[in-house]
């Protein structure tokens, strides 16, 4: 009977483990690492983290503004933010905990989506400083000597693709940028990749009248996760870097937004209102093991995995 009894508790094991993502108990699968995310939850939007399985919840943001679009530094100190709190929307950063938030830009345009290049030199991010040269912009990582990227190909006229510019991160070659374009002669959204002098202007995905946004980049730079209503509905799609070998992630009536890798590259996180309002979730990039994070009446987007 002790035999049995154990046998049925490996049992009960394997099954809990598999249902987070375990497979068949190789502790490695399971995710790792931190998420930030933006959630309303206390009222106002602010910036909050916690542990990839959903546990240890952190508020690093508390004020008056709108805080918004987290995203890590490469070396997983800092967290780079869209914020009000300076009586426009501009760049800030901040550590990892929350302490010391010191802003990045300083202009009155709209600015957004900050992206640190491998080496923690650079940003790219969106403003709309100067919008007949485009969105997407680079700069010193303090802001210093900002630089139109796109401002060759504006301004843009229909049929010009991969326009406009909402950037979703840094080739490993430190050069290239992965963005979010447009085309407006066939209404679609598209995923493109730029160097970041505005050379080697590359389109990567793009159809007439689909919408594709929020691309991101693997952590070996193999493959692109992005949203897209290629069938009808925003779903998470995943391709490979050039292009090809195009596979859908979710399926379901809700929208599936913003995805972000782990860094072990086998997980990607994502908000989605499937269950009436928004929540973050994760699931491996076939479709399987998918699980929610946050459950709350709140809103809760704009997930960042940490490197």
């Amino acid at each position: 009977m002790h035999r049995f009894a154990a046998l049925i508790l490996v049992g009960f094991a394997s099954l809990a483990l598999s249902a987070c993502g375990g497979g068949s108990g190789d502790s490695s699968t399971l995710p790792t690492g931190r998420i930030a995310f933006v959630s309303d939850r206390d009222g106002n939007q602010e910036i909050y983290v916690m542990n990839a399985d959903g546990s240890g919840l952190a508020n690093l943001t508390n004020n008056a503004a709108l805080d918004d679009e987290p995203w890590w530094s490469p070396d997983g100190k800092r967290i780079g933010f869209k914020s009000s709190r300076g009586g426009r929307v501009d760049l800030w950063a901040m550590n990892a905990d929350g302490s010391n938030p010191q802003e990045v830009t300083m202009d009155p345009a709209l600015e957004g989506q900050l992206r640190w290049s491998p080496d923690g030199k650079k940003i790219a991010y969106y403003s709309f400083r100067q919008q007949s040269e485009g969105y997407l912009w680079v700069a010193n990582a303090d802001g210093s000597d900002p630089q139109s990227v796109l401002k060759a190909i504006h301004p843009a006229n229909p049929d010009q693709g991969c326009a406009g510019g909402f950037p979703g991160g840094w080739f490993p070659d430190g050069q290239h940028i992965l963005f979010r374009g447009s085309q407006g002669s066939n209404g679609a959204l598209q995923i493109c990749s730029v160097n970041s002098d505005g050379s080697d202007l590359k389109l990567l995905y793009g159809q007439n009248s689909v919408l594709a946004t929020y691309p991101a980049l693997s952590p070996d730079a193999s493959r692109i996760a992005f949203t897209a209503n290629q069938d009808g509905n925003d779903e998470i799609y995943v391709m490979n870097a050039d292009g090809r070998d195009l596979q859908r992630v979710t399926e379901d009536d809700g929208y599936d937004e913003w995805p972000t890798w782990s860094p072990d590259g086998k997980w990607i996180a994502f908000y989605s209102d499937r269950d009436g309002d928004f929540e973050v979730y994760i699931v491996r990039p076939d479709g399987s093991g998918l699980k929610k994070l946050t459950d709350n009446t709140a809103a809760d987007t704009n997930s960042a995995w940490s490197p």
